[in-house]
């Protein structure tokens, strides 16, 4: 009890601060404005009950009444108010918060308050977030303006509301949806796998090449090609429109083509797991041979899960102020969510794909999904990962452009000033930054592009691609460098001799969960 009293002031301004709620199943009353627990709750220190928590508005005006008391006129008005209260929506105030915790404070009437934990927006916070269930109106605890968005909730620190308007029906699908927000966004935390460090590091190959056996059709059974597009019009993220494009001198495509391969391995309903291309179709073709020999390899270290590849085109030309200048050189998580939001969406939507696999379904596992690209491309793989590792974690970058590549007018410019080649110089990104849960593979050619500029110029690729590979091992991340002697950009020798060891390596320790 001395502890109790002895901490007691600070136990107020943390109440007072809205660090700490009451729980419990306490009976409030109100006492000049204010509602506060008529008896110690069980959960908290004794004196708790003494101060005086901020009022909230009971749905009835009538003051809350004993049994004895229940035949007066003011008893029968509060019973009958409270009646109608019942028969009505309820409205129920979810409080957010970092801590978690599994009991709850029924401070009045039908209002509820949990305490839950506060993750990162995903897709299903994006999804409940445009639903009926929420009214989108959050306000910060507790007197802040009305904002109206997931990333707010993220960016508020945990302390604030949300109000929730429903009917009684929908309230158990409201708390299902709330706990699988906590479960889904942390799935891949519950996920295990043991890789090894077999494959890891540097190596060097050539000067002599020759195809891999697996990357060639060796008669196994083939899988299902399709291709679709995508109008940039129709995009909410690359429409084609943005200010730093110049389209009189690099022309916008109007639309896009999407190109999708579902390997004869795949069976209908399972969560596949899968393999974006950048640039597509790219090495579609390589990878399609791949799958097909691979999946259904009897060697348990040289196998491949059952992938769908999924290659994006770009949306036209290239360098700064391009469309694919814009998509895959700017560092930022935009590419990332073009493709979660819109292309997958796109995909499993298709009216052909949903003819031939009608219960064809993703993995929400973010290691699940790898990004593969070239140039930029490979540049754009390796932002997708760093930016939203919680969608992407498999990374394949060939002749990776870590350069300062990214346009001056850019919004994320003025943070990352030299673009890409801030991951390995100058900020030095990937060393200052926490290590994310990422396996990333890198490659960069002998005579790649530029290779005798100077440091000063940004833009020398086997610097940058060397220094890249050197930050990845010191930081400790699971690392496959591969330097190619006597090659150049993207060579597709380089591809036909590694994309199969490649994409064994990427892949290794995948499991279905």
């Amino acid at each position: 009890m001395k502890t109790i009293r002895k901490d007691w002031p600070r136990i107020r301004q943390q109440v007072k601060a809205g660090k700490y709620v009451p729980l419990g199943k306490a009976r409030v009353h109100r006492d000049g404005g204010f509602w506060r627990p008529s008896v110690p709750s069980p959960r908290l220190p004794r004196d708790l009950h003494r101060l005086q928590l901020p009022y909230r508005k009971r749905p009835s005006q009538a003051p809350r009444t004993s049994k004895r008391r229940g035949a007066s006129r003011e008893g029968r008005e509060g019973r009958e108010e409270q009646k109608e209260f019942r028969e009505s929506p309820r409205k129920m105030v979810w409080f957010l918060r970092h801590e978690t915790t599994r009991t709850a404070w029924r401070p009045c009437g039908r209002r509820w308050i949990l305490r839950l934990c506060v993750r990162a927006p995903n897709a299903l916070t994006t999804a409940m977030s445009n639903t009926p269930i929420f009214t989108p109106q959050v306000r910060h605890h507790p007197n802040a303006p009305v904002v109206t968005n997931v990333e707010a909730i993220r960016g508020s620190g945990g302390n604030c509301h949300v109000t929730l308007t429903q009917f009684p029906a929908r309230l158990l699908a409201t708390i299902g949806l709330i706990v699988l927000l906590g479960g889904f966004a942390g799935a891949a935390d519950s996920y295990e796998e043991n890789p090894g460090a077999e494959g890891d590091g540097k190596v060097t190959i050539g000067p002599d090449y020759q195809i891999a056996p697996d990357l060639t059709d060796r008669g196994n059974p083939k899988g299902k090609s399709f291709e679709f597009s995508l109008p940039l019009a129709d995009s909410k993220i690359f429409r084609g429109d943005d200010s730093t494009l110049v389209p009189e001198k690099k022309p916008v495509r109007k639309e896009r083509k999407i190109s999708v391969y579902v390997p004869a391995a795949y069976h209908d309903g399972d969560k596949a797991p899968l393999l974006i291309i950048h640039d597509g179709p790219g090495q579609l073709k390589l990878v399609r041979n791949a799958l097909d020999n691979l999946t259904i390899s009897k060697d348990p270290n040289r196998k491949l899960p059952a992938f769908i590849a999924i290659a994006v085109e770009n949306g036209g030309n290239d360098g700064k102020k391009s469309e694919r200048g814009l998509e895959y050189d700017t560092m930022s998580d935009r590419l990332a969510r073009f493709i979660h939001d819109e292309v997958l969406p796109a995909v499993l939507n298709d009216t052909e794909i949903k003819s031939a696999f009608p219960k064809l379904a993703f993995t929400e596992n973010p290691w699940g999904r790898a990004v593969m690209g070239c140039s930029s491309g490979g540049a754009a793989a390796l932002s997708m990962g760093w930016f939203r590792p919680d969608w992407f974690r498999r990374v394949i970058a060939y002749s990776g452009t870590f350069v300062a590549q990214q346009d001056e007018d850019a919004p994320d410019q003025a943070k990352y000033p030299f673009g890409a080649w801030e991951y390995h110089s100058e900020m030095k990104l990937i060393e200052n930054s926490p290590r994310k849960p990422l396996r990333i593979f890198t490659h960069v050619s002998e005579n790649d592009l530029r290779p005798k500029d100077p440091e000063e110029t940004h833009h020398n690729w086997v610097m940058a691609g060397e220094r890249t590979a050197a930050a990845l091992e010191a930081k400790g991340y699971h690392h496959r460098f591969v330097f190619s002697l006597g090659t150049g950009h993207c060579d597709h020798r380089v591809f036909e001799q590694t994309l199969a060891d490649t994409l064994v390596w990427i892949w290794r320790g995948y499991h279905d969960e």
